[in-house]
């Protein structure tokens, strides 16, 4: 077999052969494996990191959902976090659509363990958000639970509560 490669400033560089992936050019041009990765486990190690090929992590289903629900956010959880995003709201930092447990909270000050639920028409089953309340609570959190008419009447006044909720707690009132 000939020199299948390239000529760069009048060297021969060789080419990997098919199916040899990191080859490398032995003197006379003709390629050889290398074996450089062969010690290192490659491939073992991406699988311990949790990488799939071309795919990327795998994630866990809550964290697929709570992406699903950022992606998918309702108008008024939109207009919630336009305020509430980029600590405009005394410094506090929230994120959004946050998984804690099998649940998923709207919005959530963690520095603070303040949980904020914007409950629409759609929340009609309180049993469950009595168990999400329950749950959070037992985990550590304060859940602040707030009508979507609420939003919908005065946004400016469901932001103040929030920044209420926050300072109060800071002063142990």
């Amino acid at each position: 077999m000939g020199n299948r490669g390239h000529s760069v400033g009048g060297r021969s560089i060789a080419s990997p052969r098919s199916g040899e992936v990191g080859a490398r050019s032995a003197p006379g041009g003709e390629s050889q494996p290398s074996t450089a990765n062969l010690s290192t486990g490659l491939t073992s190690e991406l699988a311990w990191k949790g990488w799939s090929g071309d795919r990327g992590p795998v994630h866990s289903p809550e964290v697929d959902n709570a992406r699903w629900l950022r992606n998918n956010m309702t108008e008024t959880e939109r207009r919630v976090w336009s305020r509430l995003r980029g600590r405009q709201v005394g410094g506090y930092k929230f994120r959004r659509q946050v998984p804690v447990g099998p649940y998923v909270v709207d919005f959530m000050c963690v520095s603070d363990r303040l949980a904020v639920e914007v409950d629409g028409p759609h929340h009609e089953d309180e049993e469950a958000d009595k168990r999400k309340t329950k749950f959070l609570q037992a985990h550590g959190y304060r859940v602040l639970r707030i009508p979507v008419g609420d939003v919908d009447e005065s946004l400016d006044d469901v932001i103040h509560g929030i920044y209420l909720e926050l300072t109060q707690a800071a002063f142990g009132n």
